[in-house]
């Protein structure tokens, strides 16, 4: 790990590395995603890949990887994602759930199929940062391209301004509106993703998600300009869950011949986007990436 890492920042199951990602499973990894027949590893930097609480179902890690080639010497800061190995809360809440198996199927599937559809129709919009590598056996594993050193990162101490919001808000309805046309030219092609978090075992009973509206309707009595809200919520908090669970079902269970439904984001909040800003002549250009589940 990264002798410059400040435990306090980051999640305990981050701040050491599994000894499997070592320069040799790295020469593995370049040789498939580079399609090339040589490479030697020459370095290895570990790192934690996020501030802690950013993130809950998986174990992420920074890789600055240095290596050769026979066209030369080569860096890439890569960003691996993988499933807890340490015996503990994360590891028996998650490590019989299929999240792997979607979020895969999500950025080398789903997701490239929706940016042909967009390319057909002109518009240039990436959903997705690219997945060079990936794995379910031995060990279910996903690296990506480090978005970090493009200029992109996480909002934290502030909220999100209105430009930000807008282009958030715009490719999340652009994935909406196609998998709407896919569902009904093909629905074939999404059957596999008809599973959501009601599916994971123990997840619903886990405080991360119990304790929400407790949580809510405590900020609602702390903030007075909220307060008119209070009643309301007060009123769902005994059966929430159970309502969401019916909503969130619907299309698997109980679907509705006028039923509109779309391929659900599963974890849409701040937390989970990297975004970054462009200043160009007048306007910003606000690009924006988020992981799926």
């Amino acid at each position: 790990m990264d002798s410059t890492t400040n435990n306090d920042n980051f999640n305990a199951d981050e701040l050491e590395a599994p000894e499997w990602l070592n320069a040799q499973y790295f020469e593995e990894v370049i040789r498939q995603y580079e399609k090339i027949p040589e490479v030697k590893v020459t370095d290895v930097k570990i790192s934690p890949a996020s501030a802690k609480g950013d993130h809950y179902a998986s174990v992420m890690f920074r890789g600055k990887i240095s290596y050769t080639t026979q066209n030369g010497k080569f860096s890439k800061s890569l960003i691996i994602k993988t499933m807890p190995e340490l015996e503990g809360h994360k590891k028996e809440v998650l490590g019989n759930s299929n999240v792997f198996e979607t979020e895969i199927g999500m950025y080398t599937k789903v997701l490239p199929e929706f940016e042909k559809v967009l390319r057909k129709l002109g518009d240039e919009t990436r959903l997705c940062v690219p997945c060079l590598y990936y794995s379910l056996v031995p060990r279910k594993v996903m690296i990506f391209e480090d978005l970090v050193p493009q200029g992109y990162s996480v909002i934290r101490d502030r909220d999100a301004t209105i430009q930000e919001l807008k282009a958030v808000f715009t490719k999340l309805a652009k994935i909406h509106a196609i998998s709407f046309k896919i569902l009904h030219e093909n629905p074939e092609y999404l059957e596999e993703f008809k599973h959501g978090i009601f599916e994971v075992p123990n997840f619903v009973n886990d405080p991360f998600m119990s304790s929400g509206m407790n949580n809510f309707i405590t900020m609602l009595k702390e903030t007075p300009e909220f307060s008119k809200y209070l009643t309301r919520f007060e009123k769902l908090k005994n059966d929430y869950m159970d309502q969401t669970k019916v909503i969130f079902q619907e299309y698997r269970v109980n679907r509705k011949s006028n039923g509109y439904y779309v391929l659900c984001h599963g974890d849409f909040h701040l937390r989970n986007m990297m975004l970054s800003i462009t200043q160009l002549m007048d306007h910003l250009k606000i690009s924006c990436y988020w992981t799926f589940k």
